[in-house]
């Protein structure tokens, strides 16, 4: 019974050492794993940020693109209102000559 129990032992033992290898590898891999979901996380931050930066850039550049419209718009006023005027006080001329 004594040489049974010591057999017995040394195969716990055996069990133990290998659980214990395998409790570590699990330990490594779920460190890996956080240290991945953090650098994921980091990313996503990263990339929220830069696609907000980019919303910014389109909105500056919508408005200095839209900068030459308007002006070509009040110019093209401008004359129109010139045109008119000038066609207006001369039929006012002509009627009252």
């Amino acid at each position: 019974m004594g040489e049974n129990l010591e057999a017995d032992i040394a195969v716990q033992g055996q069990r133990i050492t290998s659980l214990e290898k395998r409790v570590s590898k699990v330990e490594d891999q779920t460190q890996q794993i956080t240290d991945l979901t953090i650098s994921v996380r980091e990313l996503a931050l990263a990339v929220k940020q830069q696609s907000d930066r980019q919303r910014e850039h389109e909105q500056r550049l919508d408005k200095i693109e839209s900068k030459p419209a308007d002006r070509w718009e009040k110019v093209i006023t401008t004359a129109i209102s010139t045109v008119v005027g000038a066609l207006i006080g001369a039929i006012v001329a002509l009627v009252l000559i």
